[in-house]
């Protein structure tokens, strides 16, 4: 029963006020958490108004529309309620800009996130893009904002996890968590070829950036380091911050003299990182970006995905996500019930298509994809 499940998130002598990121009437005096050492898992729903859309190839309709942005609360209530299972005693944070908290499919999504003592904080984006910016994903970079406003709250040996919301926990976050701690920061790498143009930059055209921002020669191609997966302690997010404003005041310089810039969030942390120093490809090991196409779709899932921590699964928004949100929303379903370890990676990987797409989720894809090409022509 989820009821009965919730009641381990709040360990002897919790108060839920104590510590909270939000505004200052809901935090300590300082804004910051008493015990140190925690573990924050974070992720964000940045919705955005008719006036500022932008592109969003895996979801059909207009991104300021409340069916559009149902998608992504049903991926928010997956996200945590898989962290809930895995690490109920961490600090669970949502990072929104909205002023209400939806229901979706007669689920209240604001009663369901305090039976998981989520705190939401809402946070307006700081980090606008020009309107003639790349098109895509442009309220990615209210990643820095979520980075900074952690920085701020956060003491310095507590570590700060941020994730795309389209990610799911398959297993606790206690090695991960270590391992923030050793190295301070995890980056994970997406091995794109040299001149693979992801989101309309080269690793190529990200060296000549940064080269120009460093005022030396780059020696090798940029490293892409992914932007859905922010893994680094209070101290290091302090360190990132002056480094993340120097490379975003130079975007906005280069879009106004129209020069290249880098188009999102993970080409500018990529940057950042290299200058930085920081290990490459550390949290390669905890997470991993799959696609779980079908019908000749692109599909990159394998059997040694069940290895990981959390995978991102960004073609699942609509499809296996969705589904699970539906027993995420039921505290009777097998959902709340299975045991941690190999049955729930199972029964996840059955639902999501890791480390294949079964028959029937291949039939339940499709019927989906009729119906949504129907309701947006």
């Amino acid at each position: 029963m989820l009821a009965r499940i919730v009641s381990r998130a709040a360990p002897d002598g919790f108060t839920p006020t104590r510590g909270r990121l939000g505004s200052q009437e809901a935090t300590t005096g300082t804004g910051t958490v008493t015990a140190r050492g925690e573990l924050y898992v974070c992720t964000w729903l940045f919705a955005e108004s008719e006036a500022d859309e932008s592109a969003y190839p895996q979801v059909p309709g207009r991104p300021s529309s409340p069916t559009f942005q149902a998608t992504y609360w049903r991926c928010v209530a997956v996200f945590f309620a898989t962290s809930y299972r895995q690490q109920p005693h961490a600090r669970h944070v949502l990072f929104t800009n909205t002023e209400t908290i939806p229901s979706i499919s007669g689920v209240d999504l604001r009663a369901f996130l305090q039976r998981l003592d989520v705190e939401i904080v809402r946070l307006p984006l700081t980090y606008v893009a020009p309107q003639r910016h790349f098109d895509a994903w442009r309220n990615q970079f209210y990643v820095f904002d979520i980075a900074n406003h952690l920085g701020e709250r956060i003491r310095e040996d507590d570590a700060a996890l941020l994730l795309d919301s389209d990610c799911v926990w398959i297993a606790d976050a206690s090695a991960l968590h270590q391992s923030i701690r050793r190295d301070g920061v995890l980056t994970y790498v997406e091995t794109y070829p040299v001149d693979w143009p992801a989101n309309g930059m080269t690793r190529e055209d990200m060296r000549a950036v940064s080269s120009d921002l460093l005022g030396y020669q780059v020696p090798h191609p940029l490293v892409y380091c992914g932007g859905e997966f922010l893994a680094a302690t209070g101290r290091e997010l302090q360190r990132l911050r002056p480094e993340i404003d120097i490379a975003w005041q130079a975007l906005l310089n280069r879009q106004e003299r129209g020069e290249a810039a880098f188009n999102e969030e993970a080409q500018l942390l990529s940057h950042v990182y290299y200058k930085l120093g920081y290990p490459l490809g550390n949290g390669d090991p905890f997470v991993r970006r799959i696609w779980t196409g079908s019908f000749g779709s692109l599909n990159t899932a394998l059997p040694h995905d069940h290895g990981l921590v959390v995978w991102h699964l960004p073609l699942e928004k609509r499809f296996g996500l969705a589904r699970i949100f539906a027993a995420v929303a039921d505290p009777d379903s097998k959902f709340w019930s299975i045991p941690l370890g190999r049955p729930f990676r199972e029964y996840l990987g059955a639902n999501l298509g890791v480390p294949r797409n079964s028959p029937t989720k291949k039939l339940r894809d499709f019927g989906r994809r009729v119906h949504d090409k129907l309701r947006y022509r």
